[in-house]
């Protein structure tokens, strides 16, 4: 007579452990689906002041697995100084006028280390609607937020950079017309020098500064100049934007120069470019051009795009010294100017 409530009793056993095993998968599912989220949760219990945090919570906040009792005090403890009003402010409103619960806020997770926290969270209510429970994700988005803010850097450095290089292609148009002799010769070096300007930039986005030899290279091989006439001697060096523009303009020139007036007009001629760095405070570079071999079909007779560019513009705007001497032989010029940002 005992048998069958013994057996229903064995029965309702085997499905109450069922019951429990689904419940442990499906936490233990949880958790893994919340981990690879990167999110961490809190259960706040209003009405005890009890609070459960996950072992991600814990870790957030700069604290090892149970090394303090979950709290509030504890959570606010490590939200920076500077954020704490504001983001209490915002938990007052979720709870008090029914608002959802969302704010980004700095932990001090320990000495010298902030990190920043997104927060999500909902209250649940009785059926008077007075909070019994609080219940809430937070998201480690540090990495975010400094992605943000070198995205800004970029931006603004974008910004300043297309300002420069306007600025620059005005003064190039303006002097351009002041010097040229007529209108196929403005536009002739006026398309010269926008070229110029343009492999210059191309350099400048390749990498963080212009390497000074690859500048050289691309303004020989623009203009045409082979490798059995051309020589360059000289350490890596990396320029800063600035002097990286009006270098490669400077470089046009001279090479522009040196093909219709200087050494390489003729087919003996050749050039040399050599530089050296003074590792000193700033470091100093000093760049000599030095073209042989040749020899001038007539001396410049007066002062063009190029000269006021190599004797006025670089000394004013690089504190560089410029020393141009047109030899008969070919032209001479000597650069040195600082390497500061």
């Amino acid at each position: 007579m005992n048998a069958r409530p013994d057996r229903r009793g064995r029965a309702a056993g085997r499905e109450g452990a069922a019951r429990e095993d689904r419940a442990a998968d499906l936490e233990a599912r949880l958790e893994i689906a919340l981990d690879l989220a990167g999110l961490c949760t809190w259960d706040w219990d209003l009405t005890t002041g009890e609070v459960a945090w996950s072992e991600g919570h814990f870790r957030l906040h700069g604290y090892v697995p149970g090394e303090v009792a979950p709290s509030y005090e504890a959570w606010a403890a490590r939200v920076d100084p500077e954020d704490l009003p504001a983001t209490e402010a915002r938990l007052r409103a979720a709870r008090d006028e029914g608002l959802p619960y969302e704010a980004e806020f700095r932990v001090r997770a320990g000495p010298g280390e902030v990190r920043w926290c997104r927060a999500r969270g909902r209250f649940l209510r009785s059926a008077e609607g007075r909070p019994l429970r609080m219940i809430g994700v937070m998201q480690d988005i540090t990495a975010l937020r400094e992605a943000e803010a070198r995205q800004r850097e970029l931006l603004s450095e974008l910004r300043h950079r297309v300002r420069g290089s306007l600025a620059m292609i005005r003064s190039v148009l303006r002097r351009s017309a002041a010097t040229a002799t007529g209108k196929e010769a403005y536009l002739t070096h006026v398309e010269g020098r926008i070229d110029a300007l343009t492999r210059v930039q191309a350099a400048v986005f390749r990498s963080p500064g212009a390497e000074l030899e690859s500048l050289l290279r691309d303004e020989m091989q623009a203009a045409a100049v082979g490798a059995d006439r051309l020589r360059l001697s000289g350490p890596e060096v990396r320029l800063p934007v600035r002097a990286a523009e009006l270098l490669g303009l400077a470089f046009h020139e001279l090479a522009t120069n040196a093909l219709k007036f200087g050494a390489l007009a003729k087919a003996e001629g050749r050039l040399a470019v050599e530089w050296t760095v003074d590792r000193g405070s700033p470091p100093r570079l000093r760049l000599s051009w030095t073209e042989s071999g040749g020899g001038r079909r007539a001396p410049p007779r007066r002062r063009g795009f190029g000269t006021e560019l190599l004797e006025r513009t670089l000394p004013y705007s690089l504190e560089a010294r410029v020393a141009l001497d047109h030899r008969p032989e070919g032209t001479r010029c000597t650069i040195e100017l600082p390497l500061g940002g």
